[in-house]
């Protein structure tokens, strides 16, 4: 029951049962890591992985998903710490922005206040925001985006592909990088030419707005040939 998953999280969250993996962020052309992106995963008491299929929608839909991104930001900008505590100059690091926390928190004074308390440049931690969220015609979406790029914060817009994508949001929605949703990745015989078109489409619309784009979901060496042949510089 969702009362009870929710009352579960909570104690998980005061357990730290929560943590986060880190999916590398490779470079097309030479397979070199150059970043990585930072995945929630629940941690029960008897060792089993709850994925976040199982637990992100019901937060979401009562209204606790930014407990779990606060959460996970202060995580991941702890252990950017101590990597430069130990001597190592850690990789940037994206951590996800749900479109609710823009409505719940000040998102930009937050993120600032965990890079000062933690004393991380804010280069090194990336900003996913999703496409629906990007596309959201809200002033108030906009400003923290704008202010987020003004502290020098990397936007990232996630699954782009998986909504609304038009022109015109491209155009007007202010992102560093744009990511590519994994089903342009699932070409089969009978759809590759679409795919493909699809695929150039994109690369041809954001190498005119000078945005690099990132493919998500790359897991074979088919894939990763596929994306070098078709300009991508880098992959999931």
């Amino acid at each position: 029951r969702s009362s009870d998953l929710l009352s579960d999280f909570q104690d998980a969250l005061k357990n730290r049962e929560i943590t986060f993996y880190l999916q590398p962020q490779c470079r097309a052309s030479t397979g070199a890591i150059v970043g990585a992106e930072s995945l929630a995963r629940w941690i029960s008491p008897d060792g089993n992985v709850i994925l976040p299929g199982a637990f992100v929608p019901v937060l979401e839909k009562y209204g606790f998903i930014t407990e779990l991104d606060m959460y996970i930001w202060e995580r991941v900008c702890s252990w950017l710490h101590n990597q430069k505590k130990q001597g190592r100059e850690p990789l940037p690091i994206s951590v996800n922005i749900s479109q609710i926390d823009f409505f719940t928190i000040d998102v930009p004074r937050y993120l600032a206040s965990l890079t000062e308390k933690y004393e991380i440049p804010k280069n090194i931690l990336k900003l996913e925001i999703t496409e629906s969220a990007c596309g959201e015609d809200s002033e108030k979406v906009r400003e923290a985006m704008d202010e987020l790029r003004k502290m020098g914060f990397t936007l990232f817009m996630d699954d782009f592909g998986s909504g609304y994508s038009s022109l015109n949001m491209l155009r007007s929605t202010k992102v560093d990088v744009i990511k590519i949703d994994a089903q342009f990745l699932n070409i089969n015989k009978e759809e590759e030419k679409k795919g493909i078109s699809i695929l150039e489409t994109i690369i041809y619309m954001t190498k005119n707005l000078a945005t690099p784009v990132i493919a998500e979901g790359v897991e074979s060496e088919a894939q990763v040939d596929f994306l070098r042949s078709a300009g991508f510089g880098y992959g999931i």
